[in-house]
């Protein structure tokens, strides 16, 4: 270990600029006794806890008058509304839009799938905390399919 304290390593230049975990960047100064430290911003940026939440995720409500239909994270949901199909991912600005009667919901999970539903009529909310479909009516759009054949 050198006189400049730990991990200062003799005859090893510095680098220009270190880039930090948050984006931003500093610049090694000489300190005393010519040991290069580093200059930190004392007012680091404080995160809002939504900007916390796991990156390319948002959390997903689909509900029907019934009952709670499917919850849980997806990486995108794509609806069917009165003004045209609307896709919605994470950071999306808060909107209430009005579900086509009949229209289709299909939330992309993380891990590659598609969930597909039909709803008749309701609401679809984004807000910072996620998206909420709430339909007067909903199914997935196999059982549809297999109701209809009689599997």
């Amino acid at each position: 270990m050198s006189a400049c304290g730990v991990g200062a390593l003799p005859g090893v230049p510095a680098p220009a600029r270190f880039s930090r975990l948050d984006g931003a960047t500093t610049t090694p100064r000489k300190g005393q006794g010519g040991c290069t430290t580093l200059a930190i911003n004392p007012y680091p940026r404080v995160l809002h806890p939504l900007e916390c939440q796991v990156a390319n995720q948002l959390y997903v409500e689909l509900v029907a008058v019934e009952e709670k239909v499917w919850a849980g994270e997806a990486a995108m949901v794509i609806a069917r509304t009165t003004e045209g199909e609307l896709g919605v991912l994470p950071g999306h600005a808060p909107l209430l839009g009005q579900l086509a009667d009949p229209g289709e919901v299909r939330i992309k999970q993380v891990g590659g799938g598609e969930l597909k539903y039909v709803v008749n009529g309701g609401f679809l909310s984004v807000t910072g905390a996620g998206v909420t479909v709430l339909a007067e009516s909903c199914e997935p759009v196999g059982a549809s399919v297999a109701s209809a054949t009689g599997r």
